[in-house]
């Protein structure tokens, strides 16, 4: 168990090998080994409620996924990804309903109708950790992402500008979050707020959920040494959990 985890993740043991390494992949190899192991785990047959309900919403999950990819073209969504563990369980689940798709080229970035797009919107005062690791992300996941230091309605109002083909873009929400317990998997933009559509995956994942998913199959080298570093981070994230969120935070209604 590393530091930060959840007692009730503390019987989850890590892979032997973490699921990305520093090793690059090329983007086709990244997600047929994410698919795999995320495919692995579904197979498996466990006494544990616990997994057998996390089996049960990582299917639902995926199916969300499937039913955005087949309602929009790959070149209409995006992710917000801020780099916390939400967005990258997200991005994981993303890139292994990508590869079921059969929408993984070679080189996704090269085409504007196969780009991974995401929006990172930047905290006030963004822990260097924090940023580091959106930059690997970029760089391991083949990312498309834009970058925006200002408040969200309005970062959200400049990306959609800036990439007029997005209609719908992901969100890793979760019901227990403040804001999300009237959520639905598809959900338009509030009034007043940019009109896209807000595609939540893991609505209905637990705070436990999202760790146990994390060491046991997403487990990432580099995830683990940044957050065992980031004690700052940590206190943050339990101010957010308290409800204390700021207007950046995915948990603002909009």
């Amino acid at each position: 168990m590393t530091a930060g985890d959840p007692p009730s993740a503390r019987d989850v043991e890590v892979p032997a090998s973490p699921l990305v390494t520093d090793t690059p992949l090329s983007f086709p190899d990244l997600c047929a080994r994410i698919h795999h192991r995320i495919a692995a785990f579904l197979d498996e047959k466990h006494e544990s409620e616990r997994l057998t309900s996390l089996q049960a919403q990582t299917r639902v999950s995926l199916d969300v996924l499937a039913e955005a990819l087949d309602k929009y073209r790959l070149s209409e969504l995006s992710i917000a990804y801020n780099g916390g563990k939400d967005c990258l369980v997200l991005l994981i689940l993303y890139l292994c309903a990508l590869h079921r798709k059969g929408l993984t080229p070679p080189e996704p970035n090269a085409r504007a109708e196969t780009a991974i797009k995401c929006v990172y919107i930047q905290a006030p005062h963004p822990f260097q950790e924090v940023e580091d690791f959106v930059e690997v992300s970029v760089k391991t996941y083949s990312l498309q992402l834009l970058e925006y230091a200002k408040p969200m309605k309005a970062a959200f109002a400049d990306y959609l500008h800036d990439t007029p083909s997005v209609k719908a873009i992901f969100v890793g929400t979760r019901r227990t979050d403040p804001h999300g317990e009237h959520l639905k998997h598809f959900d338009p933009t509030d009034s007043g707020w940019p009109p896209f559509m807000r595609i939540h995956p893991v609505i209905d994942w637990h705070y436990v959920d999202i760790w146990t998913i994390v060491r046991l199959r997403v487990y990432l080298a580099r995830w683990n040494r940044r957050h065992a570093s980031q004690p700052r981070a940590r206190e943050a994230e339990s101010k957010r959990r308290r409800g204390e969120h700021a207007e950046w935070d995915f948990n603002t209604p909009f």
